[in-house]
């Protein structure tokens, strides 16, 4: 199911894919290629929390880029492709 969402000034462009699932009376959406993932009541309660989980990690990625390992740099890179921000001017 593909996801669009914008938070403050960064805004998830690209289609990307997340598994939704139950566990018991909660959803989990995730996103396996970052290993991030959200817990709610609803389907829509848990793509927003991972969205906003999306792009808190990109967020603190890019603050740390000098400072990533090799699987947070992967992770950064597949943002980079996935999230755009609007820098303030």
């Amino acid at each position: 199911m593909p996801i669009l969402y914008k938070m403050g000034t960064s805004k998830v462009t690209d289609q990307i894919d997340q598994t939704i699932e139950t566990d018991g009376d909660n959803v989990v959406a995730s996103l396996d290629d970052i290993e991030a993932f959200a817990y709610a009541d609803t389907e829509f309660e848990a793509i927003d929390g991972l969205c906003e989980e999306i792009v808190a990690l990109y967020e603190d990625l890019r603050k740390n880029r000098k400072n990533l390992g090799a699987l947070p740099q992967k992770w950064l890179a597949y943002l980079d492709e996935a999230v755009t921000v609007r820098e303030n001017s």
